[in-house]
């Protein structure tokens, strides 16, 4: 029997037999996480190599122990390869143990289920905890599943909602009227602003006082809550621009908002277009985790009357 060569080369097809994912996924991480850099064939065809299948082998058994795909993959390729047989420590906590109940649950299609891991993680944190720990992973493991066909939109749309309810109901029980305002927004043409709750909570945890204006807002119209709630902090969430010229554009507008206050930009475009917002001045991107480092902490306040 001849043994694999370690250069010996796979068509996206084969890839997919061997690996046991489709290849509308693998093609999908190759664009949103880096994790393969196929070689192109002068015919065009994508060729890979020995080491590109034992990666995703690698990343399917960490996916099958309920890891989500961006926590995954941010590792990096090498790093996997290098602990591969040697998978890390799991939390052994309640919070850890609803997140991968929901995630099993969810790639299985098992609605019921998903909903009553969401329901147990959000009884064991307050509303910042819960997003950070719990929703936000899960919400990328959605939106991941979604964007490769693997999850019908109907689905996607329930766990969300199902994901904001209880978000909300954490968020209102908690809600208190004291220091200075942050205000937060989706602007024109955004409509998914449940990450704009999980920012709030995080805001809230650091001393403001956040007021959520909503989805599909424009610009001008923030400007004048700011001025109204005398806001001295504004967080803009931005997910599906489309182009850097989309980009640019908005990234003007907020120009205009950050001479009344600093304006701090995050989500998957702003990330994308970092280039085209962090050009803009009083503009900044920042990434949900560093929020705490990168917000400044606000100055005290007297609470009103």
């Amino acid at each position: 029997m001849i043994g694999e060569s370690p250069r010996q080369t796979y068509s996206i097809r084969e890839l997919s037999r061997l690996s046991g994912l489709s290849s509308d996924r693998i093609r999908a991480w190759e664009l949103r996480y880096g994790l393969l850099k196929p070689r192109r064939e002068p015919s065009g065809y994508r060729t890979y190599v020995a080491e590109d299948l034992r990666l995703l082998l690698a990343v399917r058994r960490r996916l099958e122990a309920g890891e989500t795909i961006g926590k995954v993959a941010a590792r990096g390729g090498e790093a996997l390869l290098a602990t591969e047989g040697k998978p890390g420590p799991v939390p052994d906590d309640r919070m850890a143990a609803a997140l991968r109940a929901s995630i099993l649950s969810l790639r299985r299609g098992d609605m019921r289920k998903t909903c009553l891991a969401i329901d147990e993680a959000s009884r064991l944190a307050d509303a910042d905890e819960f997003y950070r720990s719990f929703a936000l992973p899960l919400l990328v493991e959605v939106g991941d599943l979604w964007a490769v066909e693997a999850l019908p939109i109907w689905m996607e749309h329930f766990v969300t909602r199902h994901v904001r309810r209880r978000l909300e109901a954490l968020w209102s029980a908690e809600e208190e009227d004291r220091g200075p305002v942050a205000i937060l927004f989706c602007p024109e043409g955004e409509l998914h602003e449940i990450s704009l709750l999980g920012v709030a909570a995080r805001l809230r945890a650091s001393g403001y006082r956040p007021v959520i204006l909503g989805q599909n807002l424009p610009v001008d119209s923030a400007i004048q809550a700011a001025e109204a709630h005398r806001a001295v902090l504004a967080a803009v969430s931005v997910t599906y621009l489309k182009t850097p010229a989309a980009a640019r554009t908005l990234a003007e507008k907020l120009a205009v908002l950050s001479k009344k206050v600093p304006v701090f930009v995050g989500g998957r475009s702003a990330e994308l277009y970092r280039k085209e917002f962090e050009a803009a001045a009083g503009v900044r991107v920042v990434s949900f985790d560093d929020l705490e480092r990168l917000v400044p902490a606000p100055a005290p306040t007297r609470r009103r009357r």
